[in-house]
């Protein structure tokens, strides 16, 4: 089997510039480069000649799967445009896929004002968190011709349904050595508390089609008491931004269920 990696990144609109090139960059920047980078999105960002750019975009789940229907590489990774990736991650990658189908690659915060620091020891925590992260990196052969690996239904928990679709494909799942960056850059309690509402709209979409998967990722208990409980040991290490991730995980779980609450009453 030949190497050739295929990269997909969708983003909205020309905000997504500055990030999106320093994510290319990255990519480029890579001791085995990828064999292309197809970059998704509303408007022609006039990113780098090699990036091939494709003007369609409804929500990010259609916009990964154009972008994949388009590609012609062995393997597929997807990202995000505010993402970098550390320069060995694509070879890390390859080599695993000898022994797997489909890869979880670690996330690193950039961390920044109070919030972002929170989230930055939030993506350290959950980093190894098999009902929280999700493979980006998969061999194409794993979907026939013609399937979306993305499903609409999800809507924003689209990354909870890829990992759902491959558990049933009983994909072999492996972990990369090499990280990505992630830059949140101004994040508010105001924007987090929305991004979980809608995300919770959607969750009545997941609990109709695997409704004890669905219970799996938001069981209060087991999801937050015994997952950050067991981490107790974090409040020494960061004693400002444990307790802070605390609360914001409490009010996170609180806005999600809302979502919830509204979504079923919308049905």
């Amino acid at each position: 089997m030949k190497n050739r990696v295929s990269i997909v990144i969708p983003y909205k609109d020309d905000s997504a510039a500055k990030q999106m090139k320093d994510c290319i960059k990255s990519l480029f920047a890579q001791g085995t480069p990828p064999y292309e980078i197809i970059a998704v999105g509303a408007k022609d960002l006039k990113l780098d000649r090699r990036v091939k750019h494709i003007k369609d975009f409804g929500d990010k789940n259609a916009a990964r799967n154009i972008g994949i229907k388009n590609a012609s590489g062995d393997y597929i990774l997807y990202l995000d445009h505010d993402m970098t990736a550390e320069p060995n991650l694509i070879s890390d990658c390859i080599l695993l896929m000898s022994l797997y189908d489909a890869v979880i690659i670690p996330e690193k915060g950039h961390g920044g004002n109070f919030w972002e620091n929170c989230q930055k020891l939030e993506k350290e925590l959950i980093q190894y968190d098999m009902h929280t992260v999700t493979p980006r990196f998969y061999k194409r052969s794993l979907f026939k011709k013609g399937d979306l690996p993305f499903d609409g239904r999800f809507g924003l928990l689209d990354e909870w349904g890829f990992n759902h679709k491959l558990v049933k494909l009983k994909a072999r799942i492996g972990y990369s050595r090499s990280y990505l960056n992630v830059k949140q850059n101004g994040l508010t309690l105001k924007n987090e508390i929305r991004n979980k509402f809608f995300r919770g709209y959607w969750m009545k979409n997941f609990y109709a089609i695997d409704k004890d998967e669905a219970w799996i990722r938001i069981n209060p208990v087991k999801r937050g008491l015994l997952f950050y409980g067991t981490r107790f040991y974090y409040l020494f290490k960061e004693p400002i931004y444990f307790p802070g991730l605390i609360l914001l995980k409490t009010i996170d779980f609180a806005a999600f269920m809302a979502g919830y609450a509204y979504g079923l009453l919308k049905r």
